[in-house]
């Protein structure tokens, strides 16, 4: 088999061994996606998940939400990983379901538009949308993976500065990605070699998703963990965010895993 994405020498002595041996058993050989066509194909259908054993939730587009009388429980708004571009609802039900059972709280994952067919603003209003899920409990997090992670980010902001009610209690971003403007020259010179989400692949992320540059520099979010592998690309971004929001006078926790690149829960 072809070896599509070696580990470069330079971060290797840094990387947990078990990934290692994981990247070399599995990753290394699937062909990066920036190096082929989009497809549209690559999301996957909408799906009725379970769980944590609880009432099902019937996750897809924000009007496709089948919940019953949860009131009494905390709620986890969830947006997936993928760039903006690929992923879907089945992401990350792995670590959903620890969460509702540990937790127990009930979980809403909630699927926004993709790019390129429906670049920035698109997904941003949906979560806009999405926060009328907030309706049904008092106690929300919004919380999310990657871009997902970004989307919540944003969405937490949005919430404050349009003064809609209630608003989240906590916010989770893991391995979130805020920088449109980072290069290997500037913010990503640390992890310029990290493996899997490589700073090539976040640029195509970026392309596919941004018709042209965008900043924002108020802040008014509630407060955060959050937390990022050591040798991930967007490691620099999570600091770089974290002392932001600090700056803010924002509540704020962050953990790095050594040797890790993305903190995720399904490779």
């Amino acid at each position: 088999m072809n070896i599509n994405q070696p580990i470069h020498p330079d971060i290797l002595r840094r990387l947990d061994a078990e990934y290692v041996a994981f990247h070399y058993r599995h990753l290394q050989y699937i062909f990066p996606c920036e190096k082929e066509p989009w497809s549209p194909s690559s999301r996957p259908r909408l799906s009725r998940i379970v769980l944590g054993g609880m009432k099902s939730v019937k996750v897809g587009s924000v009007q496709d939400k089948d919940v019953g009388n949860f009131q009494a429980r905390p709620m986890l708004s969830w947006f997936h990983g993928g760039g903006w571009v690929l992923g879907g609802l089945g992401n990350e039900n792995a670590v959903l379901r620890h969460i509702c059972n540990y937790i127990r709280c009930v979980v809403i994952t909630i699927n926004c538009r993709h790019a390129p067919g429906h670049p920035y603003l698109a997904a941003i209003n949906d979560v806009v949308v999405a926060k009328d899920l907030s309706t049904y409990s008092c106690r929300i997090s919004i919380s999310g993976l990657s871009a997902g992670a970004s989307l919540a980010a944003i969405l937490s902001i949005k919430i404050a500065h349009l003064g809609l009610t209630p608003g989240p209690v906590f916010q989770l971003l893991l391995s979130h990605v805020i920088d449109n403007t980072a290069t290997t020259a500037g913010i990503w010179s640390s992890a310029q070699h990290a493996p899997w989400l490589t700073p090539s692949r976040t640029t195509w992320y970026w392309d596919m998703y941004l018709p042209k540059p965008s900043s924002a520099s108020n802040c008014d979010a509630p407060k955060t963990f959050t937390r990022t592998g050591e040798c991930d690309t967007l490691a620099p971004e999570a600091l770089q965010y974290t002392q932001y929001l600090r700056s803010a006078g924002v509540e704020t926790k962050i953990e790095i895993y050594n040797g890790l690149r993305v903190v995720n829960y399904d490779p």
